[in-house]
């Protein structure tokens, strides 16, 4: 992926759980539970759609825990990209069950390699974009 897509999905993973990058802070129940159906909705179609509403909505579905983990923008301007390809790698086996259940293709999240922009959207979440 692009510098700014894995900073941006990385840190998304540091907002939801703030852990450390080295091992997936999220567990397979944590992963389970929460709501990826709009996430697979927002990750079809062509590029423009994946590399801008799929990854807000991954970003808004993460969000919530994030906040009541209490992450702060700094710490999330503060991911860097060796921390955010650290945490992709190590969260995939967690993560990729529940997001194909719930409907998520996983050429989309291929796709996502592609994106080369953060998203406006990811400005509320307190990344620089």
């Amino acid at each position: 992926m692009r510098a700014p897509v894995f900073i941006a999905l990385g840190a998304l993973l540091v907002l939801a759980t703030g852990a450390a990058a080295q091992k997936c802070p999220l567990s397979a129940k944590d992963a389970a539970a929460i709501d990826w159906k709009p996430v697979a909705k927002a990750c079809q179609g062509n590029q423009e759609q994946l590399c801008g509403p799929c990854i807000c909505t991954i970003g808004e579905t993460l969000a919530p825990a994030a906040v009541a983990a209490g992450i702060t923008p700094v710490q999330v301007q503060s991911t860097s990209e060796a921390d955010a390809r650290a945490l992709i790698t190590a969260c995939a086996g967690v993560l990729i069950r529940p997001l194909t259940a719930a409907g998520v293709r996983l050429n989309s999240l291929m796709a996502l390699q592609q994106c080369s922009a953060l998203p406006k959207c990811l400005e509320k979440l307190g990344f620089k974009v």
